[in-house]
């Protein structure tokens, strides 16, 4: 009997151990494969970044083939805006296509530099008002939204009346204190850091407005919009309707207009008089977008491109980021 107790003790004991050690090789058998999956991420995403670059140096290449004439007179059907730039080597491909950047309200221009500080740019905030309104956001949110970005690029410490400066950001409420960037935007994402943006994730707002880095430009071409612009378009023009600005982006010609004169004159019986925004027939901001996927493995990036001088080139750059 006793014998027979401990060859079941035994017997017991062995299979705990079996089972710690399954336990133990199923974890590290998990990690394992996490870790080549990470592996084969980074790989993928090195290649992907090379590749990008390769691609970015293309599209500069061609903005800058372009003649003067040419990017003076830019519309939808320009070559420059459809041809497909397309990377492939070692079974990767890179699919990217460059568009104008200028149907969108520039962030930065809400202020104007002077005396090496910011100050507010008191007709840029009239039209990102109307914009606002047009898409349904309160008075109050609408304040508050410009307000926050205001204090947030502003050198100065001294709030506006629904902005935050750094005793805000650095107070005990916030989970990781920061301070306010004192400096133009670079990307759009940095506007997470404001407390009124965390409300406004579901908004139309963000398919508005967009960052043109470290630049106050407010220069928009006509030619280049389409049906999802009417919101913008409204901003700009204080004595049009959405339903004005629907009708004039529709009449917009394919190769559109060779001079803002025409585009006016186009559009007699409308008051186009007193834009927001500087109307043009032409680009100098261009943006970039990159996208590549591998089974399970996907990268994109966003290159934002200004003309300066005559020449093409790189502001900024993004990864992953919608």
């Amino acid at each position: 009997m006793f014998i027979k107790i401990r060859q079941g003790v035994v017997l017991i004991s062995v299979l705990m151990i079996i089972l710690i050690l399954s336990a133990i090789g199923s974890t590290l058998g998990g990690d394992f494969l996490k870790s080549l999956k990470r592996s084969g991420y980074l790989e993928f995403q090195s290649n992907s970044i090379q590749l990008m670059r390769n691609i970015e140096n293309l599209a500069v290449e061609r903005i800058n083939q372009f003649s003067k004439l040419e990017l003076q007179d830019l519309n939808k059907k320009s070559e420059l805006l459809t041809f497909p730039f397309i990377y492939e080597v070692n079974g990767l491909t890179v699919n990217a296509n460059l568009s104008d950047f200028s149907s969108c309200f520039n962030i930065n221009s809400l202020v104007l530099e002077q005396n090496q500080s910011f100050i507010a740019n008191e007709r840029a905030i009239e039209q990102f008002k109307r914009l606002l309104i047009s898409l349904e956001i309160s008075e109050m949110d609408t304040n508050s939204i410009i307000d926050q970005i205001i204090d947030w690029i502003d050198t100065d410490d001294q709030p506006r009346a629904n902005g935050f400066e750094d005793y805000f950001y650095t107070g005990p409420i916030n989970f990781r204190p920061m301070y306010t960037n004192k400096r133009l935007l670079i990307n759009l994402s940095e506007l997470n850091n404001l407390p009124i943006f965390k409300d406004l994730t579901d908004s139309m707002l963000f398919e508005n407005v967009c960052v043109h880095p470290l630049s106050y430009s407010n220069e928009v071409n006509i030619n280049t919009m389409d049906a999802d612009d009417n919101y913008f378009l409204t901003s700009i023009f204080p004595n049009i309707s959405l339903t004005d600005a629907e009708f004039i982006i529709s009449k917009i010609p394919e190769n559109g207009f060779k001079t803002t004169d025409e585009f006016i004159s186009s559009f007699s019986e409308f008051n186009l008089s007193d834009p927001y925004s500087t109307i043009k027939t032409s680009s100098k901001q261009f943006l970039l977008s990159t996208s590549t996927q591998v089974d399970t493995f996907s990268f994109s990036s966003r290159t934002f491109i200004n003309i300066k001088n005559g020449r093409a080139i790189i502001m900024s750059r993004s990864y992953n980021i919608n």
